[in-house]
């Protein structure tokens, strides 16, 4: 298990974990929401539990700040936001209509299956991403 303190946050990465404690990892992040229900709200995420400050506030939210802190929310800009977790789908909501959200991962992954998306494209790898990203600069 990893613990990873953001600026904000906490997440508690338990990729690593034996899958026979896991459901140990998940008790003791219930009982810190247990005791702080009015502190702290959960983000589920891909094999991560992150804990965040109970506000109104998500990767869609923070796009949208950023592009216009940035003064890049004019109709002649188009972001493009890539994201491979349950997390970035308020990012990808958010862009709809005037952005593009890509998700990044394989139907066969456990985490992407049967998922449903608000993506409006797909890479199924890194390697993808690398690959797109080279075409688009050129």
């Amino acid at each position: 298990m990893v613990v990873e303190q953001k600026r904000a946050s906490v997440a508690v990465h338990y990729r690593l974990v034996a899958p026979s404690d896991r459901a140990r990892v998940t008790a003791v992040v219930d009982a810190l929401l247990t005791e702080r229900p009015d502190e702290l709200k959960l983000t589920p995420g891909k094999m991560v539990h992150e804990l965040q400050p109970n506000i109104d506030w998500d990767k869609g939210r923070a796009v949208l700040y950023l592009l216009a802190a940035l003064e890049l929310d004019a109709p002649e800009v188009a972001a493009v936001y890539l994201g491979d977790d349950i997390t970035d789908e308020d990012a990808f909501r958010a862009l709809r209509g005037r952005g593009i959200g890509i998700i990044v991962g394989r139907p066969d992954d456990p985490e992407m299956a049967g998922r449903d998306t608000a993506a409006d494209l797909v890479l199924a790898s890194p390697a993808d991403v690398q690959q797109f990203l080279t075409t688009l600069a050129r």
